[in-house]
């Protein structure tokens, strides 16, 4: 059965059932999906990405990755990376009496994440939904495509290497209604994805979005890269943002950006099973036991991409 972000809590013979039920009837994920893209499997990267410790997080990531912006986007982005890896070990360091001081007024929550995925990267790739309503898909071959709120726009986003060297994403505006023939079998492919996670249950994304800051420049953001370790799934959105979804229903979901705070400070957002996200800052999070287990996992995630 695929790896799925809606199968922690039933055991798999019951997640496999849903999955068959939700992609193909009687016949399952794997035969639906191969009936609908077998051009896409047959192209797909031979990169691993079910990496079994945080050691190997750094060459996974450079394995299947791409880096969203042109030019300058590049450095930026790895620079992200660095500051919000200083900003957990400086609270780290600082423990809880630094968290002890922090409280104050209750942070927002980010514009978007991942709230839905599923994995079936043997075969074709990772299907997620973000918590905007968004719709995407990353395949093998690195390649993505993001659906629109319409569920019939799309953008078809390929990994590019300029003159200079430098890895970019180049988007390709186009439409369930009227692609290109060379995208049909993906494009069945995000269908069927699309369809199996908008049947699960999930967050109530709906509710969730009056208490999420309003922000035009969170439109189009998608999940550039992502990876497997053995105790979560890892994804890097196009605006830098950092999530960390563990496998037993506990998510760390790292800003790209401090606006709400002093320099130096990170804002994460934490989410386990059966409680509400809540943001806090790096000091607060590190105060609570729970939260400061998690963020050492992901600082030491962070310290095998940046060294």
């Amino acid at each position: 059965a695929p790896a799925s972000s809606l199968s922690s809590a039933p055991p798999p013979s019951s997640a496999q059932r849903t999955l068959t039920s939700a992609l193909g009837g009687a016949r399952p994920l794997s035969a639906v999906l191969a009936a609908a893209g077998s051009d896409a499997a047959s192209s797909a990267s031979t990169a691993s990405l079910g990496v079994n410790a945080p050691s190997s997080a750094r060459d996974s990531n450079r394995a299947v990755g791409a880096v969203g912006a042109r030019g300058a986007g590049a450095v930026e982005d790895e620079d992200a990376l660095r500051q919000m890896h200083a900003s957990l070990v400086a609270a780290l360091q600082g423990g809880e009496s630094a968290g002890a001081s922090a409280a104050g007024a209750v942070l927002p929550l980010p514009s978007v994440w991942v709230s839905r995925w599923v994995d079936y990267s043997k075969k074709y790739g990772l299907g997620y939904r973000l918590s905007s309503g968004a719709h995407g898909v990353f395949f093998n071959d690195a390649t993505k495509i993001l659906l629109g709120d319409d569920h019939d726009r799309f953008e078809y986003i390929e990994r590019m290497r300029g003159d200079d060297g430098v890895k970019y994403d180049q988007r390709r505006p186009s439409s369930v209604s009227g692609h290109a023939a060379d995208l049909a079998k993906k494009v069945t492919l995000m269908k069927h994805f699309k369809n199996y996670l908008d049947e699960q249950p999930g967050e109530a994304e709906a509710a969730l979005a009056g208490e999420m800051p309003g922000d035009a420049s969170q439109a189009g953001v998608y999940v550039r890269k992502w990876m497997r370790t053995r105790h979560s799934v890892i994804f890097r959105l196009s605006n830098n943002a950092f999530q960390v979804s563990f496998l037993d229903d506990t998510e760390v979901f790292l800003w790209p950006e401090a606006r709400h705070l002093t320099a130096g400070e990170q804002l994460i957002t934490f989410k386990s099973r059966g409680t509400p996200r809540r943001t806090l800052t790096s000091a607060q999070a590190v105060a609570l036991p729970d939260v400061a287990k998690r963020v050492k996992y992901v600082r030491d995630i962070l310290a095998q991409l940046v060294t």
